[in-house]
């Protein structure tokens, strides 16, 4: 499937990409169900080494708003999004030299507090982290270990 218009992609595309997330579109969750009914399965990681010009690039290419970042150790540090790009190119705009983001990395721009939900955790209680947060999307941990990933979008999807 294509990536779609510069609008977006089309329904179909946007199912398929869903899906191939790991998200099972055929079952509905309430506000009481499990987030690991909801969340995205198939979690891509970047590491804080990571240039900004190649982040902001797997962005692009993927289709993402964001990503965690996790260490060599496969420890979570923190979760970086286009806003942490924006709001660090706008703090300094010296640094809108492509040379100079290649030499900023995503572990001096990400935000180190990412907000975490356990598996468990109801549909309700993960949307009112969000919104006391002000966040966009939250991870889906089970034993310190990211499982699944779940944005404002997803939670939308499921509830209305």
């Amino acid at each position: 499937a294509g990536r779609g218009s510069a609008a977006g992609p089309s329904p179909v595309e946007w199912i398929e990409r869903t899906q191939e997330r790991g998200v099972d579109m055929s079952r509905k969750p309430t506000p009481g169900s499990p987030i690991s009914d909801l969340m995205q399965r198939s979690v891509v990681s970047v590491s804080p080494e990571l240039s900004l010009a190649s982040f902001q690039e797997f962005l692009t290419v993927e289709e993402f708003s964001g990503a965690p970042v996790v260490d060599q150790n496969g420890t979570l540090r923190g979760i970086a999004s286009k806003t942490d790009i924006v709001t660090f190119l706008t703090n300094d705009p010296k640094i809108v030299d492509e040379e100079v983001l290649g030499d900023v990395t995503v572990g001096e721009i990400m935000s180190d507090d990412a907000v975490t939900v356990g598996v468990d955790e109801p549909v309700s209680e993960v949307a009112r982290k969000m919104v006391d947060a002000g966040v966009h999307r939250v991870l889906v941990l089970d034993d310190g270990e990211i499982r699944g990933i779940v944005s404002a979008f997803d939670l939308l999807r499921a509830l209305y």
